[in-house]
């Protein structure tokens, strides 16, 4: 995804520029970016920049008045009123469409500048005056810095591949990293899969003095909101109702067309439902698979009419499976080897989102912190695919993540799994569009520190939310039968059929059983399978594998360069593809994580 990258060094600018330009390079992968670059031999910082064109960040760089401080940010800040007003009441120059006001909250607070700021984001501030500069990010670490050290240079960079690009000897992946991959989907710890190449910690501000870094604070500790008081049921509630509405309306300030992802689910709904005015700069859109339109579809076309607003069904066509060689490089490649293949259809499709708006809206992240959903569970069994000497660093990672998942659950989402483990599709459709959602707004998220216990454990606060936001919105059930009925008897009843179908359609997708698998395979005639897959989900890597993209399966995992690699279990692999595309057997996970691994020595380490 876009952002920020850069050297401090004590080395002559000539060295370092050079440099700088091929960390640039690397990040400037889509035509619709912006780049640029400032360097300043004198205090030693050098940075460059690709942002989306007419996005917030799309005026860099930002200097104060005295052009004695500059400012290189990436992302976005949703200030409250209250901040703006205060910069209005010094005759600030203030516009919320883009990050020049920024400057003005760090010469106003320069002590309190980044806890002011509400968003995902990273940058690096230049203080000619006091002849120090901070690099950091937001307090939850979504904007990622990576970094590497020298004796006497530090690489910082938003893409792991800008610091590979400029360091040749750095493209190594190394045993850990890929065996958190395999163990939990992620990498853990604020480690990366590159040797020697560490992530910032969420909330950190690293100062630059004389041409090298001589502080690593941390400006934020989420123990500040910890120790928040819980409130009453009522007050509780009452208050998350009014803050909900009070922020919704500065997440649809933009500077063109915003382009609102509208699913069957609840969190998009509650959105709708506690919006205070109507919506004049947002059109909707859902993803279709190529059968038949999913639940995300038929709801969302309702919702979109109840609410007037226009509705978009972006499907996966053959196109898609055509250029499907060339977008699985892509999702690796952009994302540093952490998405998987199941980010290809949204890659595609995206694309096409940017034909409706420039900024997409999302429901992302609601059932996480308002139900306490966790997404970041480690693996139940070994993977078959490598062998034994890779297995002994999976059992790292299962300790490790024993020792991280203690604590708060809010906490782990926030500062573990949301920049960990959420961060791979995050990044892949920040590629794309800017990306919003409110449902980790600091407002928001303090006030969830302070519920009652146990009134954030189930659905019924989001419904609750809906109901009185917008009966009418209510009326429609969601894709899994919630809603629609005040009638408990008959709401039970639609969400079992709605569960059943569900499971079922998971059964003859990913978790399809081997016995399964051979009888489709016998009866394939009847096309039995067409009766379940696409009612929840828009596409399927099981079929794929097994029909179009089996010959792209074959080329790649059965390929001398693949097979060869030390931590491959070869038997395994060439059975497992075999049986996969044959239809004795389903291997989808498996075949997904590989071809996902491989590509990342292919597109990162070996061809970059």
């Amino acid at each position: 995804m876009p952002g920020i990258t850069g050297i401090i060094s004590k080395k002559a600018i000539q060295i370092n520029e050079p440099t700088l330009d091929t960390m640039i390079s690397a990040m400037h992968y889509e035509d619709f970016y912006t780049s640029g670059k400032y360097l300043n031999e004198q205090m030693g910082v050098y940075v460059g920049w690709a942002v989306h064109k007419d996005s917030f960040a799309d005026c860099l760089p930002i200097y104060n008045k005295e052009k004695d401080v500059i400012l290189i940010c990436y992302g976005e800040n949703h200030a409250n009123s209250d901040v703006l007003q205060i910069l209005k009441s010094k005759d600030r120059d203030v516009t919320t469409l883009n990050a020049s006001y920024l400057i003005h909250l760090y010469e106003d607070d320069t002590q309190e500048f980044l806890k002011k700021l509400n968003g995902w984001f990273c940058g690096l501030l230049i203080d000619l005056r006091k002849k120090k500069s901070f690099l950091f990010n937001d307090r939850y670490g979504m904007q990622r810095i990576y970094f590497h050290e020298d004796k006497d240079t530090v690489y910082f960079a938003s893409e792991a591949k800008c610091i590979l690009k400029a360091k040749p000897e750095l493209r190594k992946i190394t045993a850990q990293g890929l065996a958190d991959l395999l163990y939990c989907q992620c990498v853990l710890d604020n480690q990366s899969l590159f040797e020697n190449i560490d992530l910032l910690p969420g909330g950190s501000c690293w100062e630059i003095q004389q041409k090298e870094i001589v502080n690593r604070h941390r400006y934020f500790d989420p123990i500040e909101f910890e120790k928040l008081p819980p409130l009453d049921g009522d007050v509780f509630y009452s208050r998350l109702q009014e803050t909900l509405r009070r922020i919704l309306p500065k997440y649809f300030i933009a500077n063109g067309r915003i382009a609102f992802s509208l699913t069957g689910g609840l969190d998009t709904r509650m959105i709708l439902a506690n919006i205070p005015k109507p919506l004049t700069n947002v059109e909707c859109y859902s993803h279709g698979g190529a059968y038949r339109d999913c639940y995300d579809v038929k709801i969302a076309r309702q919702i979109a009419n109840l609410c007037g607003l226009t509705h978009h069904t972006l499907k996966i066509d053959d196109k898609f499976i055509a250029d499907f060689p060339a977008l699985a490089k892509k999702t690796i490649f952009i994302t540093d080897g952490y998405m998987d293949l199941n980010g290809t259809p949204s890659l595609y499709l995206h694309g096409k989102v940017r034909e409706i708006g420039n900024i997409r809206f999302t429901g992302n992240f609601g059932d996480q912190v308002l139900v306490g959903r966790i997404n970041l569970l480690p693996s139940q069994r070994k993977s078959q695919i490598v062998n034994g000497d890779l297995h002994t660093y999976m059992d790292q990672s299962a300790e490790r993540f024993r020792q991280i998942s203690v604590g708060h659950p809010l906490t782990f989402f926030l500062f573990k799994q949301a920049p960990w483990f959420d961060y791979a599709r995050y990044s892949l459709e920040q590629s794309q569009l800017v990306q919003r959602s409110p449902f980790m707004d600091l407002e928001l998220i303090k006030l969830l520190y302070q519920a009652p216990k146990g009134m954030l454990a189930s659905q019924d606060i989001r419904m609750r939310l809906i109901r009185d936001g917008n009966s009418e919105l209510a009326k429609i059930p969601t894709d899994r039968g919630y809603l629609g009925s005040n009638i408990i008897f008959a709401s039970k009843v639609l969400h079992s059929y709605r569960d059943f179908l569900f499971k079922l359609e998971y059964y003859f997708s990913y978790g399809m059983p081997h016995w399964l698998a051979k009888l489709n395979n016998a009866i394939s005639f009847t096309h039995l399978e067409y009766l379940f897959l696409e009612v929840n989900k828009y596409y399927n890597l099981r079929r794929w594998f097994r029909y179009e993209l089996a010959d792209y399966v074959k080329s790649i995992l059965l390929d001398a360069r693949t097979l060869n690699r030390p931590f491959i279990n070869r038997s395994f692999v060439e059975n497992m593809v075999t049986a996969h595309t044959s239809g004795r057997g389903n291997y989808t996970n498996q075949i997904n994580r590989l071809l996902s691994i491989e590509l990342s020595f292919r597109c990162l380490i070996e061809d970059i």
